[in-house]
């Protein structure tokens, strides 16, 4: 598996999670505490390494100061959209199970189309 599927299984379930998260507000319980509490910061993190994985693996033939870089500020982008979001709604619970709808699909249709991992044999072999 490819550090970028990786990263996309990352945001995947990262993003899942949010959606449960909006399922617990949408069905009457409290989504600020409890379950509701440990989905958003299970999802949080989830997201934040695989955006971080996903900005570092899409320059893999830089210099590493601009991997890192690169790497940094890719889940400060996400955060940024998130936030930006944010303000839209009155909830935070529909907020981000909104944002976690959009990015699952995006993160799906990402590591479906994700090249895999090719082993060449060499410019001889038969």
């Amino acid at each position: 598996m490819t550090q970028l599927r990786f990263a996309c299984l990352l945001l995947i379930f990262g993003a899942l999670s949010w959606v449960g998260r909006l399922g617990i507000d949408l069905a009457g319980g409290d989504a600020d505490a409890g379950l509701g509490n440990l989905l958003l910061w299970i999802g949080a993190v989830l997201i934040t390494l695989g955006a971080a994985l996903a900005a570092f693996s899409s320059v893999a033939h830089a210099p590493i100061w601009l991997q890192l870089v690169v790497g940094l500020c890719g889940p400060l982008a996400l955060w940024m959209v998130l936030l930006a979001g944010n303000d839209m709604f009155n909830d935070q619970a529909t907020a981000g199970g909104i944002f976690g709808v959009g990015l699952a699909i995006f993160s799906l249709v990402w590591f479906v189309r994700a090249r895999p991992e090719v082993k060449h044999k060499g410019s001889h072999a038969r």
